[in-house]
């Protein structure tokens, strides 16, 4: 696909587009969680569960180490 992307190819252009797809966000001055995933897992895991997946205390637990 990254290749499609960058180069293009006839055969699917039109289904494939050479144009990335961004999206900026601000996120909070008190920290907040970014979880990057492909569309495969997006389709699979509803953004809830992926929430939950990473604990909400992952801070405290490398300070403890």
């Amino acid at each position: 696909m990254c290749l499609s992307r960058s180069i293009g190819d006839i055969d699917v252009g039109e289904f494939i587009v050479p144009i990335s797809h961004v999206k900026q966000v601000k996120l909070s001055n008190i920290g907040g969680r970014l979880i990057i995933a492909s569309d495969g897992i997006w389709d699979a895991l509803p953004s809830e569960a992926a929430s939950k997946v990473y604990p909400h205390n992952w801070l405290q637990s490398l300070w403890l180490r």
